[in-house]
């Protein structure tokens, strides 16, 4: 089954995905886990962390640099939006603009 992604305007569209190694890594990089995450005050380094982590699946080469330029040109409130989208769909629920193959769910309806 394909994993659910939220699509994100940046230099082109991006799939934007938190599976499993996409939180593993954020919670690697702030040295936190997941559940913390609600309680922490969301400063640019976590937001540009988060939005990293979700755009590896999509591009492993990107790095942290680049994503704080695709942040700066599509706007923090746009892209904490998305990330928030993004987050919600890996946890079950659903994303306002969630795409992905046949029915736009980002889920395979025959699985």
């Amino acid at each position: 089954m394909a994993k659910p992604y939220v699509t994100i305007e940046l230099d082109k569209p991006r799939k934007l995905r938190f599976g499993m190694n996409a939180l593993c890594a954020l919670e690697d990089m702030l040295k936190m886990p997941m559940t913390k995450f609600s309680s922490l005050d969301i400063g640019f380094k976590e937001m540009r962390a988060m939005l990293w982590a979700g755009l590896q699946a999509d591009d492993k080469s990107i790095s942290l640099e680049q994503v704080g330029d695709l942040a700066d040109e599509a706007g923090q409130d746009y892209v904490m939006q998305k990330v928030n989208e993004a987050i919600n769909l890996a946890y079950g629920g659903k994303g306002k603009n969630t795409q992905g193959p046949e029915n736009g769910t980002g889920e395979n309806p025959s699985n």
